[in-house]
C-alpha cells in the first residue's frame, strides 16, 4: 500500500479559482508537485518504519526494503563509488537490492551473493582482483562460493550449515570485500595518474 501510495501521491500548490475547458468555475488547487509530495510522504512514512518489525525504509524509488540488522545497515548504505558500471557497480546496487527485498527468502539470499561473486569472477578474469588481494586471499572468495553451494551444485559441496545463517554471513563478508578492493584499486589508479603528471 506504502509503495502504490508513493507513486500516485503529490503536494498540491496554491489554493485558487480553477476555469475547466467548458467555462465552469470551481476552487481547487492550481497545480500539484509529484516530486515535493514523494519526498513529504518518504519522510512521514520512514518515521514509522525504521520501527516496524525488524525495520524497513521508502527508498527514493519508492520500493519498502528491509534497513539491515544493527551495524550492518552502514555497510549496506555505503557509498557505491563509481568505478565500472556495467560490470560492477549495477551489479553490486542490485545485489544490495535483492538482500534487503523484505520478502527475502534463502533462494534469494543465494541469488543476490552469487551476484556479488560474479562481481568477483569478473575482476578475476579483467585481471584487477589480483592488484587488491594476494593469490591466498582470492583463492578463499571464491572457495566460498564454489564450496557452499552458491555458483556450483557438486557432491562435494558443504551442505551441513543452516544457510540462513551462513548466508547472511557471506553475504556481508563479500559485500564488505568488494568495497575494500574497489576503494583499493581506485586508489591504486589515482596515484597512477598523479605518478604519471609528475614524469
Amino acid at each position: 500500500m506504502l509503495e502504490f501510495l508513493c507513486d500516485y501521491v503529490s503536494k498540491p500548490g496554491e489554493w485558487g479559482l480553477v476555469t475547466s475547458n467548458t467555462g465552469y468555475n470551481y476552487n481547487d488547487y492550481e497545480d500539484y508537485d509529484d516530486e515535493a509530495g514523494r519526498a513529504e510522504f518518504r519522510d512521514s512514512a520512514n518515521a514509522f518504519l525504521c520501527d516496524y518489525g525488524p525495520g524497513y525504509e521508502l527508498t527514493e524509488d519508492g520500493t519498502v526494503l528491509a534497513k539491515g540488522a544493527d551495524g550492518l545497515q552502514f555497510i549496506l548504505d555505503a557509498e557505491i563509488v563509481p568505478f565500472d558500471e556495467k560490470n560492477v557497480d549495477s551489479k553490486v546496487r542490485d545485489a544490495i537490492k535483492k538482500w534487503r527485498n523484505r520478502r527475502l527468502d534463502v533462494a534469494d539470499k543465494r541469488k543476490a551473493i552469487r551476484e556479488l561473486a560474479d562481481v568477483f569472477e569478473w575482476l578475476k578474469k579483467t585481471k584487477q582482483l589480483a592488484r587488491a588481494l594476494d593469490r591466498k586471499d582470492e583463492s578463499a572468495l571464491f572457495e566460498i562460493a564454489n564450496n557452499f553451494g552458491i555458483r556450483h551444485h557438486n557432491p562435494q559441496q558443504k551442505s551441513n550449515y543452516d544457510p540462513n545463517i551462513w548466508y547472511s554471513w557471506i553475504f556481508h563478508f563479500y559485500l564488505a570485500t568488494y568495497h575494500a578492493v574497489i576503494r583499493s584499486l581506485i586508489k591504486q589508479q589515482k596515484t597512477a595518474k598523479r605518478a604519471t603528471k609528475t614524469k
